[in-house]
């Protein structure tokens, strides 16, 4: 069976090429930017760096949109409020009846402390872990809302929750409370200085935290960078260190980590 081909008719080929669109405001008879042009860019660029600065970096636009995406969604879903609402009131009775609070904050190293056991500090650990639940139900499993502006939703709901814990607030943490006590306030001297240790380094240019005085009472090898290994290969630019398996079995390919450029090899002990 003969393949069957077909033709159409061949198009002109034009000679010549067609005339350049006139050349847009701002540019010059070549289409090349002009001073002018180029004044313009540097203002944007430089609004955008006022932006990113006031913002540390993130994104206004991208927020707000991932916001209006669930919102919408979120308002015209009946199911969801019913859900919601129906926490809310289960919460309230047993509060108002006195029963205890379901602990819905298993494994947060927020409130490892023995001291959260006791009231009133266990109610205040079982009251924000529900307000976190709360917003983590909020901001997931509505109808409609995009899987990346989800997992946007819920990690600003999940960061601003945090700002919220009472082991952020000295006068609602026992183990910050206990500090005083036993150090009879030395605490706050220690942060303060601290502190203005931090304030030094911005100043200086440095990562706050990073001032070698933080560090001058511990040993290399002792208190920090304490995994046996060995320098397998030095250049003038880096150092290879090949660390000593802990276990009685490792994989049969060793693995290469190059941690981020901070300054502290140690950061993987």
């Amino acid at each position: 069976m003969e393949a069957i081909k077909t033709t159409s008719p061949a198009l002109p080929v034009p000679t010549t090429l067609p005339a350049a669109s006139a050349v847009g405001p701002g540019s010059g008879e070549d289409g090349s930017q002009t001073s002018f042009d180029v004044a313009l860019t540097r203002v944007d660029r430089a609004v955008y760096a006022a932006f990113a600065r006031a913002s540390a970096g993130g994104s206004p636009t991208a927020l707000g949109l991932a916001w209006l995406d669930w919102a919408l969604q979120f308002a015209c879903s009946p199911g969801k409020h019913y859900a919601l609402a129906a926490r809310v009131l289960a919460y309230w009775q047993s509060l108002m009846m006195g029963k205890p609070l379901e602990h819905v904050g298993n494994g947060d190293p927020r409130f490892d402390d023995a001291g959260w056991s006791h009231w009133p500090f266990n109610a205040l650990r079982d009251t924000f872990a529900h307000v976190e639940s709360f917003w983590g139900q909020a901001t997931t499993g509505v109808r409609g809302v995009s899987p990346r502006n989800e997992q946007v939703m819920h990690f600003v709901a999940r960061q601003c929750t945090d700002m919220l814990s009472p082991a952020n607030c000295w006068w609602l943490n026992p183990q910050v409370l206990r500090a005083i006590v036993n150090t009879g306030g030395r605490n706050f001297v220690e942060g303060a200085r601290n502190w203005l240790e931090d304030q030094e380094d911005l100043l200086a240019g440095r990562i706050p935290g990073s001032s070698i005085r933080r560090f001058a009472p511990h040993q290399l090898g002792r208190d920090v960078a304490t995994t046996p290994g060995k320098v397998v290969y030095r250049s003038a630019l880096i150092e290879l260190i090949q660390y000593e398996p802990l276990t009685p079995t490792v994989w049969h390919e060793p693995v290469l980590i190059v941690p981020s450029w901070i300054l502290k090899y140690y950061i993987l002990d």
